[in-house]
């Protein structure tokens, strides 16, 4: 379960703290099986976004090679409603449908997915729903970002995607 406070009084005092009980009920379930190959496991997991087709991306940022953890390259991956595994999507590198750290996915109105990455901070990578690359935009230097995953990439319903940049 989980519970919440509020606290209205400002001299310090608990008098004034109000609680709040919820049960958390588990709906679906991805990448928990300890007994996967590193390659299936998670090392950073950026963002996670629910596709128009009830799929779940998973952007996961991977670290370098550290000897309590191992190496766990960058990867994003898509499973099925149920959280079954369904396919990795792109690879490492530079090249078209490659990323290095990925850290913002998006979704656009018609399903297509944006994937923005902080290792090629000039670029957003365009898959359609089943994960097959589409396009490759490259956006004006000095549009350079830092990480900031909470808000790395936004769609909003007209299909206009927001980025933060640092100037």
């Amino acid at each position: 379960s989980v519970t919440t406070a509020c606290d209205s009084e400002t001299d310090g005092s608990t008098a004034g703290i109000q609680y709040e009980a919820a049960e958390v009920v588990l709906e679906v379930s991805i990448g928990d099986d300890p007994a996967a190959p590193p390659g299936m496991q998670f090392a950073a997991i950026k963002e996670v976004r629910l596709g128009k087709d009830g799929f779940i991306w998973v952007a996961d940022g991977g670290v370098p090679n550290d000897a309590t953890v191992g190496s766990h390259s960058a990867s994003v991956r898509r499973f099925s409603p149920n959280g079954a595994f369904d396919r990795k999507i792109g690879g490492v590198g530079r090249g078209p449908g490659e990323y290095q750290q990925p850290e913002g996915l998006a979704v656009l109105p018609d399903g297509r997915m944006v994937v923005r990455d902080l290792g090629i901070p000039n670029r957003l990578t365009v898959y359609d729903s089943h994960g097959t690359l589409v396009d490759v935009w490259t956006l004006s230097s000095g549009h350079y970002w830092t990480s900031n995953s909470e808000m790395a990439l936004l769609a909003d319903t007209a299909g206009t995607l927001w980025l933060p940049f640092n100037h």
